[in-house]
């Protein structure tokens, strides 16, 4: 159990700089901070203290000269022989390809044993030139072979129109991998084919079909599934779904049914609701057991006007109604960092809430509002973490063989001429990416009219080249 808790929380830890921007903290926002004097501040370093000052931990962190995070290395304290030199702890480290999507993210710690680097885990991805994700791979570290020992991988393939046409599994051999697994999906959606790995004909065997309707938002609506004997297809399952949505297009309802050979038979029902700023804020699901309906989950949320959530709770199934089972709180201040995360179990003895966490935030900030210090208590025990910054100088030189932007300046849009293929990225002053985009033929036209005055960078990569020019946005 430990063990697979570890590898959820390895997963999670992997999967943080594809949503958070180089965020290194649920309670801070993106690393990269804008200040006043038009200069931009990079977080390299946590410190974080107890009470009495002393040091507990150091977090450093590296990032590429595109604001990607390269590497996050925890240290602890030497407490032994009255030193105060910081030893390894973990790290975590990162690469991207050419449009910042993540390709490895790789998971150590540190062997005192040895005094080096040991791997844990780590997950591979791969991109084609729009982006659409075409590989997946997880890997253990086995101290058997000292080598990475696969878990899961899949490969994915698209149309010209960025539809998915195939995803083939595979499972680790020991020392590589071998096909398991493929869906074959048609163009336009409607049907897939599943196929099983022959491992002594080495071929690829028929084992289901799918047929699907889709309604007008393209979610299937019924899918009838055949089974392969081998010299024909045999119908081996019928269901549908039924789907109803809000004004905003957000899915409120979906009742699934499968046919019992005479009539449709309720299987599941799911409700969800959503408040005006499209934030979900209720999430039920039932089961239909022959005679009524049996509840599986129900979650609340609720949310401030900053759209961060400020309630969640979850109920039980009784047998016959929802009843309270656990509340989260969480509360912000007005640079919508967290101050509050408490948790609490329902007590249907004294039908009262009963506090089981508790941890308060509070923080101080420099001139630039950038924040230098976090204090946390967590019931009773208080931890200080101490932010430190550094200039962040990785905005694209001009470059003197001008890229091809015009006009300049410019009002309304610009039009920039390179070769098919080529990455097209704006900067602002201060190295915020207001633009990015992959060429798909030789010119690219983008609208600027929305965008700030002031002086903007543009870069065309091709390769290894990069041709900058600035631009005046008037």
């Amino acid at each position: 159990m430990v063990k697979n808790m570890k590898k959820i929380l390895l997963i999670i830890l992997c999967a943080l700089p594809l949503w958070m921007n180089g965020q290194v903290n649920e309670y801070l926002k993106p690393a990269i901070f804008r200040a006043t004097n038009g200069t931009v501040q990079v977080l390299d370093s946590i410190v974080e203290r107890d009470l009495d000052g002393d040091r507990v931990s150091k977090t450093e962190l590296k990032y590429d000269n595109r604001r990607n995070i390269i590497s996050y290395a925890h240290h602890l304290l030497n407490s032994c022989y009255y030193t105060s030199d910081w030893i390894e702890n973990y790290k975590k480290e990162y690469e991207y390809d050419n449009n910042n999507n993540q390709t490895l993210c790789a998971f150590y710690d540190w062997d005192s044993n040895t005094n080096d680097w040991v791997g844990s885990y780590k997950e591979e991805r791969k991109y084609d030139k729009k982006n659409n994700l075409t590989l997946y791979a997880s890997y253990d570290w086995s101290y058997i072979t000292n080598k990475w020992a696969g878990i899961y991988k899949e490969e994915y393939k698209y149309d010209n129109n960025n539809n998915q046409t195939s995803c083939v599994l595979y499972r680790w051999a020991g020392s590589t991998w071998i096909e398991n697994y493929k869906i074959e999906f048609s163009k336009n959606k409607t049907s897939s084919v599943s196929y099983n790995w022959n491992n002594i004909t080495n071929q690829w065997v028929q084992s289901y079909k799918d047929e699907y309707e889709l309604d007008r938002n393209n979610n299937q609506i019924s899918d009838v599934s055949y089974q392969w004997t081998g010299s024909t297809w045999v119908e081996n399952y019928k269901s549908k779904k039924e789907y109803e949505y809000d004004n905003n297009n957000n899915l409120t309802l979906c009742v699934s049914y499968f046919w019992d050979g005479s009539i449709w038979v309720r299987v599941s029902r799911d409700e969800y609701k959503y408040d005006n700023n499209n934030n979900q804020t209720l999430d039920v699901s039932y089961l239909w057991s022959g005679k009524t309906m049996i509840g599986v989950h129900k979650y609340e949320y609720e949310y401030d006007n900053n759209n961060n959530q400020t309630l969640y709770v979850s109920y039980l199934w009784n047998g016959r109604i929802w009843v309270k089972n656990s509340k989260y709180e969480y509360e912000y201040n007005v640079n919508n960092y967290t101050t509050l995360y408490a948790s609490y179990l329902w007590d249907s003895d004294t039908n009262n809430w009963v506090e089981s966490s508790r941890t308060e935030y509070e923080y101080q900030y420099n001139a630039d509002n950038n924040p230098i210090l976090m204090t946390t208590n967590y019931w009773g025990t208080t931890t200080i973490s101490q932010y430190y910054y550094s200039p962040f100088t990785s905005i694209p030189s001009v470059n003197s063989a001008q890229a091809s932007v015009f006009p300049n300046p410019a009002t309304d849009y610009i039009v920039v001429n390179g070769a098919t293929a080529s990455t097209v990225t704006v900067f602002d002053i201060s190295g915020g990416i207001v633009y990015k985009q992959t060429l798909t033929g030789e010119n690219e036209t983008i609208n600027v009219s929305s965008w700030a005055k002031g002086v903007y960078i543009v870069v065309v990569e091709t390769g290894n080249n990069r041709v900058a020019s600035k631009i005046l946005k008037k």
